[in-house]
């Protein structure tokens, strides 16, 4: 990398939180690195929020590394798509740890990812996330669905409703970043 580029190091994937050692592993040898300067690399991770622990939360803060939580809304849309191998849905927990995160990172990104069976809620996920004070939601469909026209053809509506809130948000000086 260039001298002055900044370098940016993600977890994602499943679940990186499964291999919590790894990742300190790996964080140790990036902030040990002896060709990196300070403050030159970045760590992130995205989690489904179910395995967020003080331990893993104190790690996070103590080595800077940004938290996303992934929450795809409300529990009936988030629950769709969301659940433990035994069929429980995950909302509950994700919920009860975004609001336990969202305290600690401010700024706190959520990915609510969407798809065919739960685009037109998405304004419904805007809202649901704003009450839990997330003020950077990050919208992402899922790639790998079967799309048709017809969620094609919804779009436009359901953004202006989106791009509408976004103006109310700041309007009510609680602004919020929607990606």
């Amino acid at each position: 990398s260039q001298e002055d580029e900044k370098i940016q190091i993600g977890f994602f994937g499943g679940e990186p939180l499964l291999e919590f050692d790894l990742i300190k592993e790996i964080t140790a040898m990036v902030k040990n690195h002896k060709s990196l300067r300070s403050g030159q690399t970045g760590l992130s991770m995205t989690t489904n929020g179910t395995i967020l622990t003080e331990e893993i939360i104190d790690f996070l803060i103590e080595n800077n590394i940004t938290p996303c939580i992934s929450c795809d809304g409300p529990p009936e849309v988030h629950d769709l798509n969301r659940h433990f191998p035994d069929g429980r849905g995950s909302s509950a927990l994700v919920e009860s740890n975004i609001k336990k995160a969202v305290n600690l990172f401010p700024l706190l990104p959520v990915n609510a990812v969407y798809s065919p069976n739960t685009v037109q809620f998405l304004p419904n996920v805007v809202e649901y996330l704003a009450s839990l004070r997330v003020k950077n939601i990050v919208l992402s469909y899922n790639i790998s669905a079967k799309w048709t026209q017809k969620e094609a053809d919804m779009l436009p509506q359901i953004y202006a409703l989106i791009g509408k809130r976004f103006v109310d948000f700041y309007s009510q000086g609680k602004p919020k970043y929607i990606n």
